[in-house]
């Protein structure tokens, strides 16, 4: 069944542009951030303000090709980018319970394990939760490109 609407009543033209702008917002300040920090790994998310941007165009203009960096970037580059994430924050969090383990800790320092016990597994959820929502994101994104793929109006 294909999507004919992005969230109930705002059509997909509507809600792609809505995505694209937030995306290259987002984009943006994650690469300005990058820049004042000399973080790499948050440069790269410049490369998505620029698809985009692209998708913005894409969108005013139907034409379906110039939407394929920004489906490339949420459907493959961003959900890599966070599943990643998540499996360094796991892997942290279990080297740490394997330390607590391990050694006599203070009163103090079993507080904090238990505090982090509360903290990580929200965390994990909520990250979840936002991976699922951004699913649904390129879902309207992939809709509204296989919209425009179908119309003659697709001209580079």
């Amino acid at each position: 069944m294909a999507l004919t609407s992005c969230c109930c009543c705002i059509s997909l033209r509507t809600g792609g542009l809505i995505l694209a702008v937030l995306g290259a917002i987002g984009g943006l300040f994650a690469f300005i951030k990058g820049c004042a920090t000399e973080d790499w790994n948050t440069i790269l998310q410049g490369v998505g303000c620029v698809a985009y941007c692209l998708c913005i165009y894409a969108i005013v203009k139907e034409k379906a090709d110039l939407m394929l960096p920004a489906l490339i970037w949420s459907i493959i580059i961003g959900p890599i980018l966070a599943i990643i994430g998540e499996i360094i924050l796991i892997m942290a969090y279990l080297a740490l319970k394997k330390l607590a383990a391990d050694h006599k800790l203070s009163p103090e320092e079993e507080q904090v394990f238990k505090n982090l016990d509360a903290i990580i597994v929200p965390f994990c959820i909520l990250s979840s939760l936002i991976e699922a929502l951004s699913f649904y994101f390129c879902c309207v994104l992939y809709a509204l490109y296989k919209e425009y793929k179908g119309t003659s109006r697709n001209v580079v």
